[in-house]
């Protein structure tokens, strides 16, 4: 290969990688903007006001635990390295995450939600997620 054919390669490489990073930021930004409509957007300094449910807390109400214990399930279930003593690390750290869940995060959304956060519990699993999304009835 010449210099000719390598420069034209990386001068294609670029313009792609430059397409792919802008693609990149616009969906950023747009998923940035929705979540805004939405009022769904979680930050720290500027919590929501009213209960939102979209996504994938209509099917289960903790979907970022639960995606995050089934993918080390999946890990050790592809590699085979789980020994009883991994096994009892993960299954003392569920357990605090399913205390923190109960006896921290719900009540702290039942106060500040009440009756909307209520009815969001009596139809959406802890952690059992529903075949069919949920929507708050109008």
């Amino acid at each position: 290969m010449n210099i000719a054919t390598a420069a034209a390669r990386f001068s294609t490489f670029l313009e792609k990688a430059s397409v792919s990073r802008v693609n990149r930021r616009m969906n950023r930004s747009e998923a940035l903007s929705r979540l805004d409509r939405l009022e769904a957007l979680h930050l720290p300094f500027a919590p929501p006001q009213r209960l939102v449910v979209v996504g994938l807390y209509r099917y289960v109400r903790n979907p970022m635990y639960l995606g995050f214990a089934v993918g080390w399930v999946g890990l050790w279930v592809v590699f085979g390295h789980a020994n009883s003593a991994a096994i009892a690390a993960a299954a003392a750290v569920a357990l605090g995450v399913h205390m923190f869940v109960a006896l921290y995060e719900e009540p702290t959304l039942r106060k500040k939600f009440g009756a909307d956060y209520e009815e969001y519990c009596r139809n959406v699993g802890r952690w059992l997620p529903r075949v069919q999304g949920w929507d708050k009835p109008q």
